[in-house]
């Protein structure tokens, strides 16, 4: 006979609301796919120095990311 603690049948009680809550919140809004999390986010690194790494990626596509660290970082200097 498998006897359960209390913490395991806690924390089966609170999967068991999740599950509900999330069906009928779906039922209700008739969505099954996931919701859209986060957004947009504007690059860091904008206009010259977005076309200056840019170029540097054309002429050696194989560069490391410190490389072009290292090659921004001289450009500021």
């Amino acid at each position: 006979m498998l006897v359960l603690n209390g913490r395991w049948r806690k924390d089966l009680r609170s999967a068991c609301r999740l599950y509900e809550t999330c069906c009928v919140r779906d039922r209700e809004s008739g969505q099954i796919e996931a919701k859209q999390r986060g957004g947009y986010q504007k690059p860091t690194i904008q206009d010259e120095h977005l076309s200056m790494i840019k170029s540097w990626v054309e002429e050696k596509n194989d560069l490391l990311l410190t490389q072009l660290c290292d090659r921004l970082k001289r450009s500021f200097l």
